[in-house]
């Protein structure tokens, strides 16, 4: 054999052993109770005790807290400063040459009543006044709607007044913002609107704000909390209230005549009433939107001409009457009871005796000449949209 082939059979013979060798080295072993080959973890869906990654746990929600201070005028939470505060009841001019006014939809009551001519006059009541933008027109006063303000302890805004007028408001010392017959600081409180002078009339141009409000309470040195242990007339439930009642989606009030009307649509989305005069929404200039209430008020009272050269009224809104509770579309009766002429009216249930709860937000309160005048439907009979 030669040298050549002897090398290479030696080798094939060292090869074949180191592979036999290697073959019948012992295979790792699997420990079947701890997922462990030869001392290493088993990647699984089950990490170790060591892995387990730190639980850290959730924090409980801070608890909201619960207001503390609510706006009488409309229940709902507010700050301090707004529920002691004296707000601003002002003289709303309501008739349609005059229309649409600017900045009542910031008021947190909308009172409306019949005056001469069988027109109706509004006063909206302001608690946050000193923000108010430009408000108006500003019309003259009555003396049922000084009244009414009382109820409210309420700063008066207006621009002129019938004589009887005039005579409550010395006799009983009111404090008042006249834009015709006061002060200097009271005057400077209102300007004319040149444009409502050319196109409605000089009478129907009066115009205020928030700013020079509050300049002139200052000036005037008005007292600006409110009294202490006052009676205010509404009162409201802590939350949501859905009484028994009959379904009201339509309400209006018919003053005197077609045009002497105000209806109302409830919108069951936001579950307020949307309001309406003159065959079409009531709308504020400054929003543009139509005015919308929680709360509509219907108080039967009656009316009686005085027979003077201007045929101004008189409301009698004294002793007791009926009228109609409406909110989240369902109208109830209820009895308004007012001991004199200068004492805050109270609102009961039917019996007369559960004092009437209210849910929380604005309110619209409407006095009709007995409510026989009042219309209350289960159906949409307004388009307002």
């Amino acid at each position: 054999m030669s040298i050549k082939k002897i090398i290479t059979f030696t080798l094939a013979v060292s090869l074949l052993s180191g592979c036999i060798l290697s073959s019948c080295e012992k295979e790792p072993e699997e420990d079947i109770k701890t997922g462990v080959i030869e001392n290493e973890e088993i990647i699984s869906g089950n990490e170790t005790e060591e892995n387990d990654p730190e639980v850290i746990p959730e924090p409980e929600p801070e608890p909201i807290p619960e207001p503390e201070f609510f706006n009488p005028l409309t229940g709902l939470a507010c700050e301090k400063t707004i529920e002691t505060k004296r707000p601003v009841a002002m003289m709303i001019n309501n008739l349609k040459q005059a229309i649409p006014q600017l900045g009542i939809s910031n008021a947190d009551i909308i009172y409306e009543c019949i005056v001469e001519g069988g027109i109706t006059r509004l006063m909206a009541i302001f608690s946050e006044y000193k923000n108010l933008p430009t408000t108006g027109s500003v019309r003259s006063s009555r003396d049922y709607y000084i009244d009414l303000a009382q109820a409210h302890d309420a700063i008066y805004a207006h621009c002129g007044g019938s004589e009887e007028a005039y005579s409550v408001i010395a006799n009983r010392k009111i404090d008042n913002i006249d834009g015709v017959r006061g002060s200097s600081s009271e005057a400077a409180a209102y300007w004319k609107d040149q444009d409502r002078v050319r196109n409605m009339g000089y009478e129907h141009a009066s115009m205020t704000n928030g700013e020079k409000l509050s300049e002139a309470i200052s000036n005037m040195k008005f007292r600006t909390e409110i009294k202490e242990d006052f009676a205010h007339p509404l009162n409201f439930a802590d939350s949501e209230i859905d009484f028994t009642g009959d379904i009201a989606n339509s309400v209006s009030i018919s003053f005197s005549g077609k045009y002497s009307k105000s209806f109302f649509s409830y919108d069951e989305n936001t579950m307020l009433y949307k309001k309406g005069q003159y065959d079409k929404a009531h709308i504020d200039a400054i929003t543009d939107e139509t005015l919308t209430f929680k709360n509509i008020l219907i108080l039967g009272v009656t009316y009686r001409d005085t027979n003077d050269e201007y045929h101004h009224l008189v409301m009698n809104f004294e002793g007791t009457g009926k009228g109609y509770y409406i909110s989240n579309g369902k109208a109830k009766e209820i009895v308004w009871s007012k001991k004199d002429r200068q004492t805050p009216y109270k609102l009961f249930e039917a019996d007369g005796e559960t004092p009437l709860l209210l849910n929380p937000g604005n309110s619209y309160i409407g006095f009709a000449n007995g409510l026989s005048t009042v219309y209350i439907s289960d159906t949409d009979d307004f388009d307002l949209d």
